[in-house]
């Protein structure tokens, strides 16, 4: 079963030159070659310097309603002044799905290590996550 996602785009002027298509073109192929699901595309023009962003609130009142599992976010980046990682992505809660479906009460890390032979005994800590999450890839992945 996909995941189901959202994708927010945002340009910074309303005029003609600024498009919000490159941007789901992008998320929209990340989507495909990871197996989600795009259940609703949520589009703003809204300069950097206003707080007020009634689209991305509705967008995350969205998500936080359940309605989406993941949302797909690119210029952010830009924002920040960050280069956009051209490296591949991998989803260990998509590869516990694939590989455990229905078998695990539920797909959260503390679980999935546990399936992956992983025993998380400080759950919540920045090291032990991330060493749990590097085992359940190198299992799954």
């Amino acid at each position: 079963m996909k995941r189901k996602a959202v994708i927010y785009a945002r340009v910074s002027s309303e005029s003609d030159r600024q498009s919000t298509t490159r941007q789901v073109d992008d998320l929209t192929a990340y989507a495909y070659r990871n197996d989600l699901e795009i259940v609703r595309v949520f589009e703003e023009k809204a300069s950097g310097a206003k707080d007020d962003r009634p689209v991305l609130a509705a967008c995350v009142k969205f998500c936080l309603a359940g309605e989406a599992e993941t949302l797909l976010v690119k210029e952010v980046f830009k924002v920040y002044q960050m280069d956009y990682p051209d490296y591949e992505f991998h989803d260990t809660l998509a590869a516990s799905r694939r590989q455990y479906g229905n078998l695990l009460p539920n797909h959260q890390l503390q679980t999935v290590a546990a399936a992956c032979g992983f025993d998380l005994k400080q759950h919540h800590h920045a090291l032990a996550d991330a060493e749990a999450c590097a085992k359940i890839a190198m299992r799954l992945l």
